[in-house]
């Protein structure tokens, strides 16, 4: 398989080479922190399942570092264990995502992924100390690699980055690269969904 490395703003059909949809997906977030003799820096995955348009499904529809389970009420998004050191992997995810199309409820028509830096503001860090953070989609059932993104914009005035979304249109699944900085960091994240941080 092609990989189809994305550019801002660029969409693309969640399919195969044969067209046919992808049904099971791995979201993969990596990224590194540039040099730094500060305190070491956390950065989370939030993935947020909403609405067409964003409407709010619930809290439990937030799967995050502090959801317990770790996956949404339909048990199709699940993500990893949270990752609190910063420390580069060496070519394995830092954090990561599965969705099953197939298993989500019906009402779920966007998936949101944003990463974010946990207490920012109190350590005083930003995206400005983080270097090389991109999404990657596979296809779990293959393992091959179907479209990556990079962030290559300067986000030092940002504590989240809402990095990709996935949404339904016309009944078919597609992704969108985001890359939208987000200046009240977790809360505007959340509040964008109508939860009130």
């Amino acid at each position: 398989m092609q990989v189809i490395n994305m550019s801002k703003g660029q969409r693309i059909d969640l399919s195969k080479p044969d067209n046919t949809p992808l049904k099971k997906i791995h979201v993969g977030l990596n990224w590194k922190e540039r040099v730094s003799e500060g305190e070491k820096f956390d950065a989370d995955l939030l993935v947020m399942l909403s609405g067409a348009n964003g409407e709010n499904l619930g809290v439990d529809n937030f799967v995050f570092y502090g959801n317990p389970a770790k996956a949404s009420t339909c048990g199709a998004v699940k993500i990893s264990e949270d990752n609190r050191d910063g420390v580069d992997r060496e070519g394995e995810d830092d954090e990561w995502a599965t969705v099953d199309l197939e298993a989500l409820n019906p009402a779920v028509e966007r998936i949101s992924f944003a990463v974010n830096i946990f207490e920012a503001e109190a350590r005083n860090q930003n995206f400005g100390i983080i270097e090389d953070c991109g999404i990657r989609i596979d296809d779990q059932e293959s393992g091959e690699t179907q479209s990556s993104y990079d962030l290559t914009e300067d986000y030092c005035q940002y504590t989240s980055v809402l990095v990709a979304e996935m949404y339904k249109k016309d009944g078919k699944w597609k992704f969108v690269a985001k890359g939208e900085g987000l200046k009240g960091g977790l809360n505007e994240f959340l509040n964008r969904f109508g939860f009130k941080a």
